[in-house]
């Protein structure tokens, strides 16, 4: 999860905004919810709806 987070953390301080308009705004966009939404998935298994019972 460390791992994801900091992937993330990177990707938002080393983008240009030249690079995100190459690969397409809307690409880039949806690309990047889909990685916040599936780290907030993550989170919510680990620390709140864990199976481990």
């Amino acid at each position: 999860m460390i791992n994801r987070c900091n992937q993330l953390y990177a990707r938002m301080h080393t983008e240009t905004i030249d690079r995100v308009f190459e690969y397409g705004l809307h690409e880039y966009l949806s690309e990047f919810l889909e990685q916040i939404y599936n780290l907030g998935d993550l989170i919510n298994t680990t620390y709140f709806w864990s199976t481990d019972e």
